[in-house]
């Protein structure tokens, strides 16, 4: 209730919205809420609304007669809080708003995106404290769960211009989740073997819009299969729960106001469903049963997967926070130009490559925890860490058996069982290894196949009667020894 600058780091589950939203009701003046996305704004305002806590939203290209009415919510003593997004406060009638008004506090939530974000695409953050500086009477607290010291050190600096900030730093460990890791070749199949095996809801985060849509058409398709597979009809039973098999969507920024609020609501109340989504949605939303998280691609910082993982088991009970990755999560890495971006994605590929230490203790000393603290769950302690991707071993095994003699298309042909002209034209299917991944869609071996020549671990013949035939390295260097490398040439 006092007067007092705060950076606030609790992890997420534990009530830091309680932290500003019960002062709000005591203090005298308005509590000014800024928050990073308006999916997280509408779920804030519909929780205070239940409350019976009438709160206003500002927001780009909100009408002047809104703007009055709110003012006159507010001078009735009926609201209390307003939400309001970065943008929304560069707008100079918004500020002449805020001007006419008694602001008492300034609540910066989800406050690791003034570093993640400001700096690369939404430069509005680091314009927040000019707007800040009008109003030195209103007290100033950041919200994150997850916060390294160079973070925090970069919202002291974009915010808090001179002023100095008492830090209240919990543990940001979420004992109920547990950690674990999974190198790739297909990332199609692994996605089917967590659907099948891991608890739903299920929420699945992927770097782009446009993946999030082909991965939740990919999981129909594949929900469909195994439904005409199992003559089960549009419900089928996987991991002992039912589920319909269009009862998977995707979610992201680029939908309208109208879809994506239907999508929110869906998945608030779903108890099977999967939810393919970028990071629009990873942010506050307050979904308790979430027993699964999978980061499709790997996140571009430690912050970013903490905050996202951290969407499962806010109810409490135990749920599970995987990563992929491939080859292709460090390629990304070539594409990064920031430095600083470069060295907080190059930390969260070494998270992912390393299998032999503990994954909370990776997680919680590169946020600066150096207090002692035991795993509650992860695949390095339990012994269950993969070292090599599935399928990686049989195929390298396969090439190296029959070197020089199948083209890309052959080898899928052989390895998929699939009766054809060819195959049986060659005697190809009398060979022993024909359908050796007969569980495996021709598109999942054809992925399989080019991770690993993207990884040097095979390559084309590019010249010669054994001209466009696979073969694997001369020399054998590891699959992850090879993604090292990679990483290493990055930087």
């Amino acid at each position: 209730m006092d007067h007092i600058d705060q950076i606030v780091v609790l992890p997420t589950g534990s009530g830091k919205s309680i932290c500003y939203m019960l002062p709000s009701l005591l203090k005298e003046g308005i509590t000014l809420v800024v928050s990073p996305l308006l999916a997280l704004i509408r779920d804030q305002v519909l929780r205070l609304n239940n409350a019976g806590i009438k709160s206003g939203i500002i927001k780009g290209g909100i009408k002047k007669r809104a703007l009055i009415e709110l003012n006159s919510s507010i001078k009735r003593g009926e609201t209390r809080i307003i939400f309001t997004t970065p943008e929304a406060l560069e707008n100079e009638e918004n500020i002449s708003f805020f001007s006419g008004i008694n602001i008492a506090s300034i609540v910066i939530d989800e406050a690791h995106c003034v570093s993640e974000w400001g700096e690369s695409f939404r430069p509005s953050y680091l314009r927040l404290g000019r707007f800040i500086d009008r109003f030195n009477s209103a007290s100033v607290t950041a919200f994150t769960a997850t916060a390294s010291e160079r973070v925090i050190n970069k919202i002291k600096q974009y915010l808090y211009f001179g002023r100095n900030p008492h830090n209240v730093v919990e543990n940001p460990d979420r004992p109920n989740i547990r950690y674990s890791v999974i190198p790739c070749i297909s990332k199609s199949i692994a996605v089917q073997k967590l659907i099948q095996g891991e608890g739903r809801p299920m929420l699945i985060f992927t770097r782009s819009r446009k993946r999030a849509e082909e991965l939740a058409g990919k999981i129909f398709a594949y929900l469909e299969a195994f439904s005409r597979s199992n003559d089960r009809g549009s419900v089928i039973s996987l991991n002992g729960n039912f589920m319909a098999i269009d009862d998977v969507k995707f979610y992201h920024a680029g939908l309208t106001g109208q879809e994506r609020e239907s999508i929110e609501n869906w998945f608030l109340n779903s108890e099977n469903g999967i939810l393919c989504a970028t990071s629009a949605y990873g942010l506050g939303v307050n979904k308790k049963n979430v027993r699964t998280v999978v980061h499709y691609d790997v996140p571009r910082s430690v912050e970013s997967y903490l905050q996202e993982s951290g969407r499962g088991g806010r109810d409490g009970r135990k749920a599970s926070a995987v990563m992929l990755y491939s080859v292709d999560d460090v390629i990304f890495l070539n594409g990064i130009v920031s430095k600083i971006e470069k060295e907080r994605y190059s930390a969260i590929m070494e998270y992912a490559l390393t299998d032999d230490i503990c994954r909370r203790e990776q997680l919680l000393r590169y946020v600066g925890w150096k207090d002692r603290f035991s795993c509650s769950g992860c695949d390095v302690c339990s012994g269950e860490a993969a070292r090599s991707p599935d399928g990686f071993y049989e195929i390298e095994r396969f090439i190296k058996r029959h070197k020089k003699l199948f083209s890309v298309r052959g080898a899928v042909q052989v390895l998929k069982g699939k009766s054809s002209y060819d195959t049986v034209r060659g005697y190809l299917d009398r060979f022993r290894d024909f359908g050796l991944f007969k569980e495996w869609s021709e598109n999942n071996l054809e992925e399989a196949l080019n991770s690993m020549l993207q990884s040097r671990c095979l390559r084309v013949v590019d010249r010669g009667m054994f001209k466009h035939k696979l073969t694997s390295e001369k020399k054998w260097i590891s699959w992850k020894e090879n993604l090292r490398m990679f990483l290493r040439s990055g930087l």
